[in-house]
């Protein structure tokens, strides 16, 4: 009887990794919740951990997230319009897809997965997309288009070496998508002929070959398409959903501690190799609730029993000037 508990044991171990191994991202960040530093400007996609630019030079993609204080780079309300975040959370991209007169004017933004894919394996890619709602006075307006998709490669791009617009991406919508509420899902399967390890997104068509909505505007200059991002996935599981915003971060990478979590009083900041010089406090519409700078401690105390109940925003700066983020939730 005992040999056959253990047995059954393995297979429950066994079936239970395997749906773990089925269900994983591909793709480190995916909401872009966890982030080196705040927004303050256009073109800040790097401040989203592990997301770099892969457009030319004068391309300007724009990270939003709401630890911005200045607001026109925060969630929900920013300087494009107003957006709340997929699944609630803090974080978006903003690419710009389309743009008149500029021929084949593209922004892309991409990451290393976290492993390569398995050349002649179906993989299946989803994220959510949303139109903004902007009108800056005479010079654009948003003009909805389609071809906005997910490209994978086995190298990355950057300003020098930009990702070509050569009428290709593994998944990609053929339907304008003209909607500015509600996000809407773009996902396919492919199946992978090469060990790719990057993933790009973007609109990889030229003018010739996307389609676009014009609207009558006669005193707009320019004409551009800008679309919000959120949520990518890229793996085996075409069920995936990410109803957790944090699911892609790996905490146990940072090397420091912040509990308990949830937190009804005192918090705690800990670490055996990381010395805290400054510890900021977000609510999660960016607005800064506690500051305190120190001289380099590695085990901190913090009352928040004062605090409304709810989730934060922790930003912890180290001596060497880098930021590790957590969310923690006050009872």
């Amino acid at each position: 009887m005992k040999k056959h508990l253990q047995i059954l044991y393995y297979f429950l171990l066994i079936f239970a990794l395997s749906i773990n191994i089925q269900a994983q991202n591909l793709v480190p960040n995916s909401s872009f919740e966890e982030y080196n530093n705040c927004p303050t400007s256009e073109d800040q996609v790097e401040f989203a951990s592990g997301w770099s630019k892969y457009s030319t030079s004068i391309t300007t993609p724009d990270y939003y997230c709401s630890c911005d204080v200045s607001g026109f780079y925060n969630v929900p309300n920013n300087g494009q319009g107003y957006q709340i975040a997929h699944n609630n959370c803090n974080a978006y991209m903003g690419i710009e897809t389309f743009s008149k007169p500029l021929i084949n004017y593209r922004e892309y933004i991409g990451i290393q997965l976290n492993k390569p894919l398995t050349k002649g394996k179906k993989y299946y890619a989803s994220f959510y997309a949303v139109m903004s709602d902007s009108y800056l006075g005479n010079k654009y307006y948003n003009m909805p288009s389609n071809k906005l998709g997910i490209r994978l490669s086995t190298n990355s791009y950057n300003e020098v070496n930009p990702c070509p617009v050569d009428n290709f991406a593994h998944i990609y919508t053929s339907i304008i998508i003209n909607d500015s509420i509600n996000w809407n899902k773009i996902s396919g399967n492919f199946i992978a002929d090469s060990a790719y390890n990057f993933l790009i997104i973007g609109n990889f068509f030229d003018d010739a070959h996307t389609d676009t909505m014009h609207f009558n505007c006669s005193s707009c200059l320019n004409y551009m398409s800008y679309y919000y991002i959120d949520d990518i996935y890229l793996g085996l599981d075409s069920s995936f959903s990410n109803i957790n915003c944090y699911q892609s971060i790996n905490e146990s990478t940072t090397n420091i501690n912040v509990f308990p979590n949830p937190v009804s009083d005192y918090l705690t900041i800990f670490s055996n190799n990381i010395f805290v010089s400054e510890i900021k406090l977000f609510t999660v519409l960016g607005e800064l609730v506690y500051s305190n700078e120190f001289e380099n401690l590695n085990n901190i105390q913090i009352n928040l029993s004062s605090f409304p109940s709810g989730y934060y925003l922790i930003n912890i700066k180290d001596r060497e000037n880098q930021i590790i983020t957590k969310k923690i939730f006050k009872l």
